[in-house]
């Protein structure tokens, strides 16, 4: 599991460098194989349509954030059993659209559709809450009383996230989102299906590793 790990978390770290290409063609290249050209036309252009409008990059340029949903729609295609819905792909794609756009939810409605952007909507967190408990509490029991889809699209945008975690600055930020995994996230995995459990959870458990060996590295140097 240490090699697969490793190799998710440099396809990430050039993503940070270099942008969404890499992940873009990959994407599109499996696409192809289960989906006509027409799909793929509309995978570039719902991506044209992020990439105008995002505002907020938390310190990255525009592409090297929208990586980050290709990502997460390229998990789901693998891990969504047994149909291969084409929904769930653009649906991760958008998936945090209104927290990083300029886009309102009326505004987004019109450019997306309003039965995508209400599934948007539900897993749009609020960041001022971002680890509040019982907001928390209220934010993954509407997920967790959704749709399948919800459920994957979510695990898949915490599991991409993992792969990154112990770049976190903050140690106690780093151990509040594995708290949230462990409480809220693996639970909801349990209910994808058993291959993407069981690989959500050998992931949670290596990253859990890295990061308790890196708090044990910091306590020694403060000793």
């Amino acid at each position: 599991m240490q090699k697969n790990y490793n190799l998710m978390r440099s396809t990430r770290l050039w993503d940070m460098q270099h942008g969404h290409s890499r992940s873009l063609n990959l994407l599109n290249q499996e696409i192809g194989e289960s989906y006509s050209k027409k799909y793929i036309e509309e995978i570039n252009s719902i991506l044209h349509l992020t990439l105008e409008f995002c505002t907020e990059s938390i310190g990255l340029g525009s592409s090297q954030y929208v990586a980050h949903p290709i990502r997460v729609a390229h998990l789901v295609h693998l891990y969504q059993k047994p149909q291969k819905s084409f929904f769930n792909i653009k649906l991760a794609l958008i998936h945090n659209i209104l927290e990083v756009s300029s886009l309102n939810f009326y505004q987004a409605e019109k450019l997306f559709g309003l039965e995508i952007i209400e599934d948007v909507k539900t897993l749009t967190i609020d960041k001022k809450k971002r680890w509040d408990k019982k907001y928390l509490d209220i934010y993954y029991n509407k997920i967790n009383i959704s749709n399948h889809r919800l459920k994957l699209i979510k695990c898949c945008d915490k599991l991409d996230n993992l792969f990154l975690l112990e770049d976190n600055e903050s140690v106690e930020e780093k151990k509040l989102y594995l708290e949230e995994i462990n409480n809220y996230v693996l639970p909801l995995a349990s209910q994808v299906n058993d291959d993407f459990y069981s690989y959500f959870l050998s992931i949670f458990k290596e990253t859990f590793k890295i990061i308790s060996e890196q708090e044990n590295r910091f306590q020694t140097n403060q000793s």
